[in-house]
C-alpha cells in the first residue's frame, strides 16, 4: 500500500489515503459476515427440513381426513 501512495501525487494520494480506514475496516468485517452466512445457510438447511416434515404431515392428515369420509360415507344415516 505505500508503495501506491509513494507514486500518487496531489489529490489522488489525499483521496486514497483518506479511504483507508474505511477500507481496512471492510476487510476487518470479512470474517464476521463469513460466519454470518454460514449460520444463514445452516438455518436455510434447517428450515428446508422443517418444511419437508410440515408437507409430509400434512399429507398423512390429508390421507386421515379422507379415511373419515370415507367411513362416514360408508355408515348409515
Amino acid at each position: 500500500m505505500n508503495a501506491v501512495l509513494a507514486r500518487l501525487r496531489g489529490p489522488g494520494r489525499k483521496l486514497l489515503r483518506a479511504a483507508i480506514p474505511g477500507i481496512l475496516g471492510r476487510i476487518d468485517a470479512i470474517p464476521d459476515l463469513q460466519r454470518e452466512v454460514e449460520d444463514l445457510r445452516a438455518e436455510v438447511i434447517r428450515l428446508d427440513a422443517d418444511l419437508d416434515e410440515s408437507r409430509r404431515l400434512n399429507l398423512r392428515a390429508a390421507e386421515l381426513l379422507d379415511t373419515v369420509y370415507e367411513e362416514l360415507g360408508r355408515r348409515p344415516v
